[in-house]
């Protein structure tokens, strides 16, 4: 198997962290999303707590794109031989 290069390697770790990132920014969307200020927010928009509820899913949907991304570049398998059974 050929030796990454030292930007591919750099490239795949931003990536899965960036997927992280996003992952866990998503579920924030998806379970925080009822503070006073959305509240007061869905006075005025009656479906802002589905919007925000979809904005998290996309952005969860989005990390897992990411991680998929930096593995790929790395040449590694998206699930780790510990979790495949292996």
């Amino acid at each position: 198997m050929a030796k990454l290069s030292t930007e591919r390697r750099f490239g795949g770790i931003f990536l899965i962290l960036l997927g992280f990132i996003f992952i866990i920014s998503g579920f924030a969307i998806m379970f925080l999303n009822t503070t006073f200020i959305i509240d007061l927010a869905s006075v005025f928009f009656s479906n802002l707590p589905v919007a925000l509820f979809f904005m998290g899913l996309f952005h969860v949907i989005l990390g897992i794109f990411f991680i998929w991304a930096g593995r790929m570049i790395r040449n590694e398998p998206f699930l780790p031989d510990a979790l495949r059974g292996k």
